[in-house]
């Protein structure tokens, strides 16, 4: 039961990021991973196509009642074939209970 339990307040706390980061993030902001560990701590990683936008995530995204202490880690720009683009990473902490969607 614990095991359920546990996969249930996983899956719970899946959503809700995802339903945040929706509302946070702005069109032209992609993210390539976003890992969710056990003890509630949230790693982004993503791409965006200005340098600003990723300095301005952590106050969006803090506006959003689930994250808490969120941290833009790095940002810079990488080129690539079509010029250059942003990349960056965010960390963060889930806030756990008592959100409901």
């Amino acid at each position: 039961l614990q095991v359920i339990s546990t996969a249930r307040a996983t899956q719970d706390d899946f959503t809700q990021v995802l339903q945040g980061l929706c509302i946070a993030t702005p069109a032209t902001m992609t993210y390539s991973s976003v890992v969710l560990t056990e003890t509630g701590q949230l790693h982004l990683r993503g791409q965006a196509d200005s340098l600003a936008l990723p300095f301005l995530a952590p106050q969006q995204l803090e506006e959003q009642p689930m994250f808490e202490q969120v941290l833009l880690k790095d940002a810079g720009q990488a080129q690539r074939e079509a010029g250059a683009i942003t990349e960056f990473r965010i960390d963060c902490t889930l806030q756990r209970g008592g959100i409901g969607p």
